[in-house]
């Protein structure tokens, strides 16, 4: 096994600050990284529930897909007037999940 399928797809190089921490200060919280499953990294508590619902978490999937195919960032229905964005994080060639 491999020491990057051993650490899980999207876990920063050993050494190296996490992603998460890294887009955090980038962006000052203002977004939030997704899985390639569409399962949000670090779920807000009070919506762990409803974030994790499948409909949405294919909607956030495919929106990470959308978003490498057309290289920018893809804004997309996530519910019935709920209008959400998503860019998709590739690191070293490698698609690792995106950032809504």
């Amino acid at each position: 096994m491999s020491k990057e399928s051993e650490r899980g797809p999207g876990a920063a190089p050993p050494g190296e600050p996490g992603v998460a921490r890294r887009l955090a200060a980038v962006l000052r919280g203002g977004a939030r990284l997704v899985d390639l499953g569409g399962q949000m990294v670090r779920p807000v508590r009070a919506l762990r529930a409803v974030e994790a619902l499948p409909p949405l978490c294919a909607a956030r999937a495919h929106a990470i897909r959308e978003s490498l195919r057309w290289g920018e960032a893809y804004i997309f229905f996530l519910a019935p007037d709920l209008i959400a964005w998503m860019v998709a994080v590739v690191h070293e060639g490698v698609l690792r999940g995106g950032v809504q």
